[in-house]
């Protein structure tokens, strides 16, 4: 049986960004610009039990879900 695609966890983009050329301090910097709105919603995305596309969307727009492994970082 095939999967039905949900839309969940896919957002539009209105552009194409380029984030290749983001060190790991400036993707430290948005991580942490990041954190108090991720707060304010956690208890909703503990609710849902899903990644809120409010903040999928955020973590998007600042480049974070793009960076891939080599900006990994232990103490995030």
């Amino acid at each position: 049986m095939a999967a039905t695609f949900t839309g969940i966890g896919t957002l539009p983009q209105s552009q194409r960004r380029d984030f290749s050329n983001v060190s790991c301090d400036e993707a430290m910097r948005r991580t942490r610009d990041c954190v108090p709105e991720l707060r304010e919603r956690a208890q909703a995305s503990e609710d849902a039990r899903v990644l809120l596309r409010e903040n999928e969307q955020l973590m998007h727009e600042q480049g974070l879900f793009a960076l891939g492994g080599q900006h990994a970082h232990p103490t995030l």
